[in-house]
């Protein structure tokens, strides 16, 4: 699968955000994200962003949550937000998936593997390289401000967390 564009919307009728990822050739793939796994979800997102080889290699926590906080910054930066989602003529590649649970490790230096899952059945799998995987935890946060959820932004608090598991190993 080849990614094109990927949307975060929250939908009041619902209460969820829908993210719409559409690839290449014109597929399209919905997942339904509800309050509880986004709020489960978020901080993990980070904490994987905070994986990479870059951050790793500081001693100071401060100095890791600066460069994390950077990387994120940047990438955000690069990325064109304005863009309208473009819908047109997309085919639904599955029915809309009701995210129970999302596994999300590395894939080489600069790519994630995410596996989101729904309670039964089938899930879908990507691989983002790293500039999309910070692009999604900012489509995500306008999500949650969409959805007045209260959600607070994980990225200072989950980087203290990662540290303080470091220290502990």
């Amino acid at each position: 699968m080849q990614l094109h564009q990927i949307n975060i919307q929250y939908d009041p009728a619902e209460d969820r955000l829908l993210s719409r990822i559409s690839t290449r050739d014109r597929q399209e793939y919905r997942l339904w994200l509800t309050r509880r796994f986004t709020s489960l979800w978020w901080p993990a997102l980070f904490e994987v962003l905070g994986h990479n080889e870059t951050v790793r290699q500081q001693r100071d926590p401060e100095v890791q949550k600066a460069v994390l906080e950077f990387q994120h910054q940047t990438a955000l930066q690069g990325t064109d937000f304005r863009q309208r989602f473009d819908a047109d003529a997309l085919a639904p590649a599955m029915a809309p998936l009701l995210v129970n649970k999302v596994q999300m490790r590395r894939d080489g230096p600069e790519h994630y593997q995410l596996l989101f899952s729904p309670q039964e059945g089938p899930g879908l799998e990507v691989r983002l390289p790293d500039k999309i995987m910070h692009a999604l935890a900012g489509l995500l946060a306008e999500g949650v401000k969409q959805a007045n959820w209260g959600i607070a932004p994980p990225a200072a608090a989950q980087m203290e967390k990662l540290t303080a598991e470091r220290k502990l190993n």
